[in-house]
């Protein structure tokens, strides 16, 4: 939702957290806090100050399993009516800010990974599992690309500072020809299988819901394709537990 309805207003992200919910006292305010992001770090995941998270998309997380990071990897896409300069960036964060649940709303400072997206990316990991030596995956579409084709980059987290930083593969990849989309992107590792796995909603013509699947992120191939989807994917995935969970949404 909108902080304002002015034509610049921005729209905030919603958390849902369970571990603050008190009963029947559950306003929007507390049962579902503002994301917000770290502008400075004072000390190991721990915030000096913060600002809200904005975007238009949907919020990626996936589960970075190396044993450097052992934690969380967030990805969006800004959103900032006012400055163009920063619209549509994609960013990354690692980790979650604090040592109580109640404190993570926050996220650490986020780190610009060079692209802008016209769409909600997608994100996966599996530790040592990604081209020759990367744990990431960040699946996405170049604001600058007229065709919308889908791009990957391969990235590490390792822990520097207060935080952690990130190391990208130099470029990009693309995961095939003519493989387009204008929604938002579902990306996953699915532990049983050993593959990942990418979910589009193709911008071509019926629009049936396409998967496609590669054991590093160096190759893929169309794995299924599902009838007509009138939304962009998404998917609920357990890094340790073999339940992949595709959603999507169909008209009748």
């Amino acid at each position: 939702m909108p902080v304002n309805y002015s034509w610049d207003g921005n729209h905030v992200v919603y958390l849902f957290n369970q571990d603050i919910i008190t009963g029947s006292d559950c306003h929007l305010n507390i049962c579902f806090p503002f994301l917000h992001k770290c502008n400075e770090m004072s000390s190991w995941l721990q915030c000096q100050n913060d600002s809200m998270v904005f975007s238009g998309h949907r919020i990626a997380i996936g589960w970075d399993d190396w044993s450097q990071a052992l934690a969380t990897a967030i990805a969006w896409v800004n959103m900032d009516r006012g400055n163009v300069n920063l619209d549509r960036n994609m960013y990354l964060s690692i980790g979650v800010v604090g040592q109580t649940y109640s404190d993570h709303y926050r996220i650490p400072t986020p780190i610009y990974t060079g692209y802008k997206s016209s769409v909600g990316p997608g994100v996966a990991c599996k530790a040592y599992g990604v081209g020759s030596y990367y744990d990431c995956i960040i699946a996405y579409v170049d604001h600058s690309d007229k065709l919308y084709e889908v791009r990957t980059s391969f990235f590490y987290a390792y822990k520097s500072g207060n935080s952690y930083s990130v190391v990208f593969e130099p470029g990009y990849r693309q995961i095939g020809s003519n493989i387009r989309t204008t929604s938002d992107i579902a990306l996953w590792y699915d532990r049983r299988s050993s593959f990942f796995y990418i979910a589009i909603r193709p911008a071509r013509s019926g629009q049936s819901l396409e998967v496609y699947r590669s054991v590093d992120g160096t190759a893929w191939n169309f794995s299924c394709c599902l009838p007509y989807n009138d939304v962009a994917p998404s998917v609920i995935s357990y890094l340790e537990a073999y339940n992949q969970y595709l959603v999507y949404a169909k008209k009748k």
